[in-house]
């Protein structure tokens, strides 16, 4: 797979990862006007479904620093086990390290081809298969990081791709963002007045 600048090796040697690290890929399309996000339903706790990307855990569930697997490594079998496809390019997008260690990697899928299935193991019973789904309502229902990640490649793009910028706009996606963002703003404000 072709990987970008990102030094993963340098993130892992510096050993935040404590227990495990988790690899997800956001893939988009620009169709009939509107741009839609390739996403898995997954059932959660207390059989509430959250939207995600595709992705998943470090094999073995131990560190790549520890197990040998770098992120890049993780997103590939992830990706083929969730959508049923090799990936062939991908660009780093984000990545943030949790309270209890756990590092979570996301990364633009800009390439990938069909190898068969997805392969459900039996640990991904409570994940659906991939569907495309409608940015505007993806963005909204996001699950915590990779609504961060999300936000992070829209804006991104919306600077370095005038196709998407303009497709983004026409369809209502940036000021969908811009909402959330005010509304994040007017919650955290009221939860931590300045003083």
């Amino acid at each position: 797979m072709e990987q970008n600048q990102l030094n993963i090796d340098e993130l892992l040697a510096k050993k935040f990862a404590k227990d495990e690290s988790f690899s997800a890929g956001i893939k988009y399309k620009v169709e009939n006007g509107k741009i839609y996000f390739l996403i898995v339903n997954y059932l959660g706790q207390n059989w509430f479904v959250q939207k995600k990307f595709p992705g998943g855990k470090s094999e073995d569930g131990g560190t790549p620093f520890e197990k040998g697997e770098n992120p890049f490594e993780t997103l590939e079998h992830e990706w083929v086990e969730e959508t049923g496809r090799h990936v062939s390019k991908a660009k780093y997008i984000h990545h943030k390290v949790l309270k209890d260690g756990h590092m979570q990697f996301f990364f633009l899928v800009e390439e990938d081809e069909e190898v068969g299935f997805p392969i459900k193991k039996k640990r991904d019973i409570d994940t659906d298969l991939p569907k495309w789904e409608l940015a505007t309502d993806v963005l909204k229902d996001l699950h915590s990081q990779h609504k961060i990640a999300c936000i992070k490649l829209i804006e991104k793009l919306s600077i370095e791709n005038t196709e998407f910028c303009n497709v983004a706009h026409m369809s209502n996606l940036l000021t969908v963002l811009k909402n959330m963002k005010s509304q994040y703003r007017k919650t955290r404000n009221s939860v931590h007045p300045r003083v």
